[in-house]
């Protein structure tokens, strides 16, 4: 399994049928460029450890089923997440006064105050309406990083912001 001509015939031979499956799962053609890649990549990174008599074909197949729905899980539990970060992001302040110059002012100080990379990136999410994707490929960073100083950042805002929820 180990010889480098092998490795493309079976790409070449299971790299459609892999991305069709990966596809009907997750609509996203990027991510499963990126996840069929990832497959053939593990395939050949472990090729010592897995039998000589491995039906190649069956597993990527299998490999590119649970990496497509893993990725369908995170990308749902990333977008929960998210709606609920919205839903309940400081309600009675958006409701109450958001167009308040004072409050404005106040959330502009607050964007000042944050630094390094949960600034750049809420930033990037809010005022350019950038998607995780983007900052990520932006950034050089994994979109479970960019969410982690997301969440950072509305943290240290809310903080900041407190005195304004109970207005």
């Amino acid at each position: 399994m180990g010889d480098p001509d092998m490795f493309r015939e079976l790409h070449s031979r299971y790299v459609l049928q892999l991305s069709n499956q990966a596809y009907k799962i997750l609509q996203d053609a990027d991510l499963v460029k990126d996840l069929v890649q990832e497959a053939f990549l593990t395939l050949f990174l472990k090729k010592e450890e897995l039998p000589a008599d491995l039906n190649a074909g069956a597993y990527l197949s299998t490999a590119i089923k649970n990496r497509s729905l893993n990725a369908l899980r995170d990308q749902h539990s990333r977008a929960n997440h998210h709606r609920a970060v919205q839903l309940n992001s400081w309600p009675e302040m958006v409701s109450n006064g958001w167009n308040q110059p004072e409050l404005r002012m106040q959330l502009n100080n607050s964007l000042s105050e944050l630094s390094g990379k949960p600034k750049d990136v809420f930033l990037l999410r809010h005022h350019e309406n950038k998607s995780y994707k983007e900052i990520a490929a932006q950034l050089n960073i994994s979109s479970k990083t960019v969410e982690k100083h997301i969440n950072k950042a509305i943290r240290i805002l809310r903080e900041k912001l407190k005195d304004w929820e109970t207005r």
